[in-house]
């Protein structure tokens, strides 16, 4: 996983890091064999840790369903 600087303080890019590398912990066994590109924007660096791991499961669910 890599972001930008343009994303935020170190301390910003390293907790969206963990929560992409969380969620795709819990929906790994739904995406095999495929490799993701995420692209952080500065505007989710105000939200809660919470709200990125519902996002990105919202986003997981939305690129499986184009996927089948």
């Amino acid at each position: 996983f890599s972001i930008g600087t343009r994303f935020g303080s170190a301390v910003e890019r390293n907790r969206f890091r963990r929560c992409i590398r969380e969620a795709f912990r819990m929906n790994r066994t739904r995406i095999p064999g495929y490799d993701l590109h995420f692209i952080a924007r500065p505007s989710s660096a105000s939200l809660s840790e919470k709200c990125y791991i519902e996002e990105l499961n919202e986003d997981f669910d939305k690129v499986l369903h184009r996927l089948r």
